[in-house]
């Protein structure tokens, strides 16, 4: 996986902000041939949900995806607790995309949802006078 993720930032554009470089390898991969297995993941979702110790593993394996894309961001140079940061916040909005876009009835792409979610999420934590 860390090699993956190095190749999805490796293939952002070097000019973009750390935060925009990761989810522009999110979005790559939310484009990507995830849609084909959208009632797969949908069963999975469904199933993990059931049981709590599927749900732990999951949380699991969040955390260690936010590990390995603060990793690949201290290549960058990063600093290692901005890292952290940028890739636990990556992590919560593609998550969060992921469960809408699995709940949603209507035929959306994954990336539309991706980016509508951290739109919605950067509005959330913007101060007044960002407004």
């Amino acid at each position: 996986m860390d090699l993956a993720v190095a190749q999805v930032l490796a293939d952002a554009p070097a000019s973009l902000p750390p935060l925009e470089m990761v989810m522009h390898g999110l979005a790559a991969i939310a484009a990507g041939p995830l849609a084909q297995w959208k009632s797969d993941i949908q069963a999975r979702r469904a199933t993990i949900s059931r049981d709590s110790a599927l749900r732990e593993r999951e949380l699991l394996k969040n955390a260690v995806l936010a590990d390995v894309i603060a990793r690949a961001l201290v290549g960058y140079p990063v600093e290692p607790k901005d890292a952290q940061l940028l890739a636990a916040y990556a992590v919560l909005i593609f998550d969060s995309a992921l469960g809408e876009w699995l709940d949603s009835e209507h035929d959306i792409m994954l990336v539309r949802v991706l980016k509508r979610t951290q739109e919605r999420l950067r509005s959330l934590t913007a101060l007044p006078s960002q407004l």
